[in-house]
């Protein structure tokens, strides 16, 4: 049975802007690897908004690696 992680996480600026999203995978049979993801400008207005931002960064991020696989 494989294990999988994933690591999400936010960095704002002192304004309250999104600076950037990093999301990061660890497989028990993959190396790990972490992307991160510019998003300088983006409002917070809510704890949706926020959550709404890091799941698409998420899914991004896991179509893309299912994507590389061969």
């Amino acid at each position: 049975m494989s294990v999988q992680r994933f690591t999400v996480s936010a960095t704002l600026t002192a304004s309250g802007e999104w600076k950037c999203i990093a999301v990061g995978w660890r497989s028990d049979h993959r190396p790990a690897w972490t992307r991160a993801l510019p998003a300088s400008g983006l409002p917070i207005e809510s704890a949706r908004d926020v959550l709404t931002e890091l799941a698409s960064a998420l899914l991004a991020v896991v179509d893309e690696e299912v994507d590389s696989r061969p």
